[in-house]
C-alpha cells in the first residue's frame, strides 16, 4: 500500500512539473495563459461565473489534465465579443 502510494505521489509531481513546464514554454512564447482563478480577478468575475462561461463555450480554453487554461488572445477575443453584443 505505501508503494502504491508514494508511485501515485511520483506520478502526480510529474504531471504537476510537466504542466509547469507548458506553462512556461506558453507564457516566453508570448502566449500568456491564465487559470481560471486569474481569469476571474482580470474580468471582475466569479470563478462560478468564468466556469459557466468555458462550459457554454463563449470563453475559450485548453484543458492540461483537470487544468483548463485560458490564453489572454482568448480573454481579449471574448471582450471585444461582448462589446458587439
Amino acid at each position: 500500500m505505501q508503494s502504491m502510494e508514494t508511485s501515485l505521489e511520483t506520478k502526480i509531481e510529474l504531471i504537476a512539473s510537466k504542466v509547469n513546464e507548458i506553462q512556461d514554454n506558453l507564457n516566453r512564447d508570448n502566449l500568456k495563459v491564465h487559470s481560471i482563478l486569474s481569469t476571474s480577478k482580470l474580468l471582475g468575475l466569479s470563478i462560478p461565473t468564468v466556469r459557466s462561461l468555458l462550459d457554454s463555450g463563449k470563453l475559450k480554453y485548453s484543458q492540461v489534465g483537470k487544468r483548463k487554461l485560458i490564453r489572454l488572445e482568448d480573454i481579449n477575443q471574448f471582450l471585444l465579443n461582448c462589446q458587439r453584443t
